[in-house]
Parts: C-alpha cells; structure tokens; sequence
C-alpha cells in the first residue's frame, strides 16, 4: 500500500527582515519501504527524524536522523543518531557501531531549491540507532534545514510534529524557535 503524507515547515530565517520560508516534507509507504521526500526554497542541507522521545521541545533527543548534504552539486544522505537528552549535533550511525540504512537516495538544487529523497526499510536489523518509520500510528517527525552547504546548527530552521502516516492529510507546523 501506499501512504501520502504532506507537511510544511515556515521559517523567518532569525530575522526580522526575512521573508517565511516553506519547506514541504511528503513521503510514501510501498512493501515495507519508507521513501521520504523533503524541498525547501533554499541552497543547504535538509534533515528528517524520527523520534519517539520527542517532547516538542527537543525533538532530537533519541533521534534517528537523515541528513541530505550537497558538495560540489552532488548530494550525499547520512544515517545519523542523536544519542543525548540534550541538543546537539548528531554522530554518525556506523561511528557508533550501528549502520547506515538509507537504501538509496537523489536530490538536486536549482533555482535556488534543494530536494532530497530517500528510502529505507520501515523497519531495520539496526536496534541502537533507528527507530521504527510506522505505516500506521503516530510518528514524532522532526524536519530542519540549513541555508548553506555544510551541515551544522540550523538555529530557528526546524520543527516537530506528531503525525499518522496513514491519515493521508496535509499538515502545516512553523517552527518552535523563531
């Protein structure tokens, strides 16, 4: 089956001068395979999570997370874990001693835009670092973006959102940090 889910992220950028942002997160469900697609208006990184230890405050704690990152116009995602209690940044899964489970992943920036999509299974073999993707049931989804090409703190560029894959419905959310 096949599950659709829309959400949008709107960011002042942590400026009063700025124009909102409106980054939009969608993604299917097919044969036990998660493929997650996020576009943004921006030349950065873009960055997905899961994590059931979110609060809505710190939406990184126990975070699995994916990191689409640009170098020389080719992107690469990264598998990461967020082990704290606390913010901060995240550590690779496979130098934890977990694994990378993005199965494949494309992306482009153009005309000032960055794409991003990736798969993984639902569920992987990897019990440490990733966190189940459920077709049915409430996800606590964290979204983030940087407005450049390396990745590092995406200060008021991110939000949390606890959603049902399976409702099929468009959900908006702006960032808990302006």
């Amino acid at each position: 089956y096949i599950v659709l889910l829309v959400l949008s992220i709107t960011s002042l950028l942590s400026c009063y001068h700025c124009s909102p942002i409106t980054c939009t997160l969608w993604g299917e469900i097919n044969n036990s395979i998660a493929t997650i697609n996020i576009s943004c208006p921006i030349i950065g990184w873009l960055g997905f999570g899961i994590s059931p230890e979110s609060d809505g405050i710190f939406g990184m704690t126990q975070a699995d997370i994916y990191v689409g990152i640009f170098t020389n116009g080719v992107m690469t995602v990264l598998d990461y874990y967020h082990k704290e209690a606390t913010e901060g940044f995240p550590t690779l899964d496979t130098q934890l001693g977990c694994t990378n489970d993005v199965l494949n992943y494309e992306g482009q920036q153009t005309n000032g835009m960055t794409m991003m999509s990736f798969k993984r299974s639902i569920t992987t073999k990897d019990a440490v670092c990733d966190h189940p993707i459920l077709a049915q049931g409430q996800n606590n989804i964290i979204l983030a973006f940087g407005t450049a090409n390396d990745f590092n703190y995406h200060y008021s560029n991110w939000a949390t959102v606890t959603a049902n894959l399976n409702t099929n419905l468009p959900l908006s959310w702006q960032p808990l940090s302006t």
